[in-house]
């Protein structure tokens, strides 16, 4: 799970890449890690993990310049960039559950690239 900006969906997408013709399989994993998220909290650890990626990832959404910006005000402890850090901090286990558990009630929306041999539609995805 990472952070991309899409208009329809926010920041929040997954995503996976593998060999040809395995996205079915692929999609299959992505949907039980889900439910496995909805199912029971992240640990601690796996929390840490995931607003620190959250935070790197918006860092490269940013331009460049920007990105370098605010992590120069981050590091320098400047409240005007600090809120959105903040925000990620206080992300909880139980809004990570809530969060996969809302993914998996919602209609996915399925891209793959090259060999689509195989591919699932997104009623598919769904009903796993």
């Amino acid at each position: 799970v990472h952070s991309e900006q899409f208009e329809t969906t926010g920041l929040l997408s997954v995503s996976a890449t593998g060999k040809p013709g395995s996205s079915s399989e692929m999609a299959k994993v992505l949907v039980a890690q889900l439910q496995d998220l909805a199912a029971k909290p992240l640990s601690e650890e796996a929390l840490v993990g995931a607003r620190l990626s959250l935070k790197r990832n918006l860092l490269n959404l940013c331009p460049r310049e920007t990105s370098f910006r605010l992590a120069r005000r981050a590091l320098l402890d400047i409240p005007t960039d600090l809120s959105l850090l903040q925000q990620i901090d206080s992300i909880s286990a139980a809004q990570v559950q809530s969060a996969a558990a809302a993914l998996l009630k919602s209609t996915p929306t399925v891209v793959t690239a090259g060999d689509v041999r195989g591919a699932p539609t997104s009623a598919q995805v769904k009903s796993w």
